[in-house]
């Protein structure tokens, strides 16, 4: 995979807030590396799923799912809450065909050598959301924002279990936020283990699509102990906001 995007660079993508210099760059990007260029229509879908429901976030739940438990800022400041949602997109696999309805925003511009994925419509409607369950999507290898979402989820545990109102907190790495869960990179190893075994309701999740990807590149990823591996991170997502749970982009 190529040197890593920030994520505001690729959602100032995904917004169009790029000048065409910008813009320029990250084509060139996308068309190198398609790990860059799944992440990108990942994200447009992610995004999708909120607009759907929501012109803007819902400030009045926002602040009633505050009082009922305090979440740090740094957590709150990336949350997208999906309560009440209609309809959003779910991205498979690249490499696989199917039938479906393609999205059109979820397209690149025709000059760009995206992959073609199939997207699939699925219903989020009559989902009532629950605030003690939050899955948290991490694609980023910043060693710095890795440890300030451990140093987050050890205190909403700890908080939540002295309250008496225990929190399910699924923490999903994909991209480059996979680094995090390889035994042979992540300078998180005993952190993420002592997690694990201090919060029984802590879990660490690897998506395979990045593992294949970069099983093909001739990289053989080796997980930490007890991580536990879904096909895709947009499918894990998609399926907690169906059982209500809370997302927060990290």
């Amino acid at each position: 995979m190529s040197p890593e995007i920030s994520n505001e660079q690729l959602n100032a993508f995904v917004d169009d807030e790029l000048d065409v210099a910008e813009k320029d760059a990250l084509f060139a990007e996308f068309e190198a590396d398609p790990e860059v260029a799944q992440q990108v229509c990942e994200l447009r879908a992610v995004k999708e799923l909120v607009r759907h429901g929501y012109a803007e976030l819902p400030v009045l739940v926002r602040k009633e799912w505050a009082r009922q438990f305090y979440v740090p800022r740094s957590l709150v400041a990336g949350a997208m809450l999906a309560l009440g949602l209609t309809l959003g997109w779910l991205g498979h696999d690249w490499s696989q065909s199917a039938p479906a309805a393609q999205v059109a925003q979820a397209q690149p511009q025709p000059h760009v050598a995206f992959p073609v994925g199939t997207l699939r419509p699925v219903s989020l409607a009559g989902v009532s959301e629950d605030i003690h369950k939050v899955v948290m999507h991490v694609d980023s290898a910043d060693p710095a924002k890795f440890k300030t979402l451990l140093d987050d989820v050890d205190y909403l545990t700890r908080h939540q279990a002295v309250l008496g109102q225990p929190v399910q907190v699924e923490v999903i790495a994909s991209h480059y936020g996979l680094n995090m869960l390889r035994s042979d990179v992540t300078p998180y190893a005993a952190r993420i283990n002592g997690l694990i075994q201090s919060h029984p309701n802590v879990i660490f999740v690897a998506c395979n699509q990045t593992m294949r990807r970069l099983d093909k590149e001739g990289v053989k990823v080796k997980l930490l102990p007890h991580t536990q591996v879904t096909p895709t991170a947009i499918e894990e997502i998609v399926n907690r906001l169906q059982g209500g749970w809370t997302y927060i982009k990290v």
